[in-house]
């Protein structure tokens, strides 16, 4: 069917510096609240993946991404 979801936990996310990774998970995204984003989709050219074959190929993606409680 070509559909897939696909969840990220959000402190997961890495900063150059640590005042920054606190900013985001405390701040912005709220991960102890929040905890993970995840996006709900289908590929929409499934029809041109020939899974037949091994190989690397490129697909095109809708649905719908919800972080933070937010879709």
């Amino acid at each position: 069917t070509g559909e897939f979801v696909f969840r990220v936990l959000m402190k997961s996310f890495q900063f150059e510096k640590a005042l920054m990774q606190e900013h985001f998970n405390e701040n912005y995204v709220e991960s102890d609240k929040f905890p993970n984003a995840t996006f709900t989709g289908k590929v929409s050219n499934i029809n041109d993946v020939p899974f037949d074959k091994n190989g690397v190929y490129p697909v095109n993606v809708e649905g719908d991404l919800t972080i933070k409680g937010i879709t």
